[in-house]
């Protein structure tokens, strides 16, 4: 059966908490009331999650699957920075971790094989591989090394409360994303 190779990302455990809290949030839109809190909440956890999937970064400590229909000669993780690598199965086995290297340094961080990657039987085609990893700078905000991924995502939590729908009254359009966030983003995204 011919199919295009593929791979897959999904996120296996969700940060403990998010790096900007609802009373951050409420004083840089300058809300008092409390109204709206179940709703900022939300906008809280889209706007992180909006950063990192445009950057590529991890912010809180969560668990990544990554799986893979066959084994390139170098694995990338497509998220940063990366703790650990919690296990490599293929084909429904375990693989033990003196048989790969790790570099967690690089941007995207990488796994290669000590001597060569397992060989995957052929009746376990689609993603018979599944990297497991944990991701994140730590378990909380302050593990963050710098300010600016908590500023983009109150400009982005900021603009999606003043902005609830895709376009204003008139013929004025709403910017999805503001360029002040953008340029934040821009410049986290490592390749």
């Amino acid at each position: 059966m011919g199919y295009f190779k593929q791979t897959y990302l999904r996120q296996v455990a969700a940060p403990a908490q998010e790096p900007v809290s609802l009373e951050e949030a409420k004083t840089h839109l300058r809300v008092s009331h409390n109204l709206d809190d179940t709703y900022i909440q939300g906008l809280i956890t889209l706007a992180r999650q909006e950063y990192e999937r445009i950057t590529g970064r991890a912010l809180i400590t969560q668990t990544w699957k990554l799986g893979l229909d066959w084994f390139p000669g170098i694995i990338y993780l497509p998220k940063y920075p990366v703790q650990s690598i919690t296990s490599i199965v293929v084909a429904g086995t375990t693989w033990d971790a003196a048989n790969y290297e790790v570099d967690l340094i690089s941007i995207p961080p990488r796994i290669v094989p000590v001597s060569t990657w397992p060989t995957v039987p052929v009746d376990n085609e689609l993603s018979p591989i599944e990297v497991t990893f944990i991701a994140g700078e730590g378990d909380a905000p302050g593990d963050i090394p710098d300010s600016s991924p908590l500023h983009a995502i109150k400009l982005l939590i900021s603009h999606w409360y003043e902005n609830r729908a895709p376009y204003a009254q008139g013929a004025t359009t709403v910017v999805e994303i503001p360029e002040a966030a953008k340029v934040l983003m821009t410049r986290a995204r490592q390749w």
